[in-house]
């Protein structure tokens, strides 16, 4: 199905005439022949229909694909399911897809998917991913001098595979972005999630000062009540940083935050947070 003809659909679903997209924009016979698929677009005047039809870039193609994601949000969505079900052979059946789908096309997103799939699977075996996957990422996440909302993606799903020290140098990437993205929710909320695992990642390794730097600027965000999950985060995090100082009153705080993860009915994070907590008591009492 051509740009053209899904234009047509939202138009009409929409009870919108050709006139009505096209006036001020581009001439009527113009807009007709783009509909009929005999002239094509420039960016500019697509976004400006789009506007028109009060219909965003990612819904549009969200339509022009028929209501599915697209290929590389399905393999995406995909890895993660067989992750969250432990399901290490079918990880493997999709890496065996992604390879060959790579081969033939030798398409650098499904190169990337590919390595993705590989670290996940390593996870799940509790085993150490191939150096050179990390590499080859870290090498591409590099080069990129302004990130966008794909590489932050793919760090925050591999970031828990860097040493320390690169771990902070690609984190400056993010932060020369966030304060432009924090003001759209979507990308804030990538923004969060990377925050969020960075405070994790820092007291883990007993980088205190670090988990305070990275809080406090998670705590800068506009965290407002749709954020209630971000908000929650932030007093389990503060809590954890207050025992890693040895302060008692963490403890308390940390498990005040794991009781209303159970209140939400959000058990898998209750749980989640309940085992990095008693990890950082015993780490603490070993210390």
């Amino acid at each position: 199905m051509d740009i053209g003809n899904t234009l047509k659909r939202i138009r009409e679903a929409k009870n919108f005439t050709q006139k009505e997209i096209s006036e001020g924009i581009l001439s009527l016979s113009f807009y007709n022949k783009i509909e009929n698929g005999k002239n094509s677009l420039t960016v500019q005047l697509f976004f400006e229909i789009l506007n028109r039809l009060n219909v965003d870039f990612d819904e549009f193609f969200f339509i022009h694909n028929n209501y599915t994601k697209n290929i590389y949000d399905n393999y995406w969505y995909k890895i993660y399911d067989f992750y969250y079900l432990s399901d290490s052979i079918g990880l493997e059946k999709l890496i065996e897809s992604l390879a060959l789908d790579y081969q033939n096309t030798k398409n650098i997103t499904l190169n990337h998917l590919l390595h993705l799939a590989h670290i996940v699977n390593c996870r799940i075996k509790n085993i150490l991913p191939d150096e050179k996957v990390i590499e080859e990422i870290c090498t591409y996440l590099l080069s990129i001098e302004s990130w966008t909302k794909y590489e932050i993606r793919l760090f925050i799903s591999i970031m828990d595979v860097f040493d320390f020290e690169l771990l902070l140098i690609l984190s400056r990437k993010i932060l020369s972005r966030l304060r432009n993205y924090s003001k759209n929710q979507e990308y804030a909320h990538f923004m969060n999630d990377a925050l969020i695992n960075l405070i994790i990642i820092c007291l883990e390794s007993g980088k205190i000062n670090d988990s305070l730097y990275f809080l406090n600027l998670l705590k800068s965000q506009r965290l407002d009540g749709k954020h209630l999950y971000e908000k929650n985060i932030v007093n389990f995090l503060e809590g954890i940083y207050l025992l890693s100082l040895g302060d008692k009153k963490g403890e308390e705080k940390a498990n005040k935050t794991i009781e209303i993860f159970e209140y939400l009915e959000m058990k898998d994070h209750a749980k989640k947070y309940k085992i990095f907590l008693d990890k950082m008591k015993n780490e603490r009492v070993q210390n």
